[in-house]
């Protein structure tokens, strides 16, 4: 899940993509202000968490330490991850993903992605585009 600053709540998929999702991207300046600064959580499967532009929740619920977004009017985005795993009973703590994707939804549309940025065992990650 995504946590805004006004303590919003937005399910994140972690099994493929860390799909992010900002209320509106505005237009891009030059300066990157940020418009979306936030806490990344962990996700539960379908029902519990929803798809995001069509993007399903992962198949098991995944927990991760202090992970974080930011993404600034220029278009770029920051994503630290640490610690995304599936913890036992279902997983082993450890993290089974070798990389992930954060994309941007506004307005359920997919607006930018990041390349693919790799994650380690203990779920730890980060990328900046």
């Amino acid at each position: 899940m995504l946590r805004t600053r006004t303590d919003r709540r937005i399910p994140v998929t972690a099994a493929v993509a860390v799909t992010l999702l900002a209320l509106s991207a505005g237009p891009a300046l030059a300066d990157g202000h940020s418009i979306v600064r936030a806490d990344l959580v962990g996700s539960m499967p379908a029902p519990a968490s929803p798809a995001i532009a069509g993007v399903n929740p992962g198949g098991a619920p995944w927990v991760n330490g202090p992970s974080t977004v930011r993404v600034r009017e220029d278009g770029r985005i920051a994503v630290k991850i640490r610690g995304l795993v599936i913890p036992p009973p279902r997983g082993t703590g450890v993290n089974p993903i070798a990389a992930v994707v954060a994309t941007l939804v506004c307005d359920g549309a997919l607006r930018a992605s990041t390349e693919p940025f790799a994650l380690s065992t203990a779920g730890d990650g980060s990328t900046t585009t």
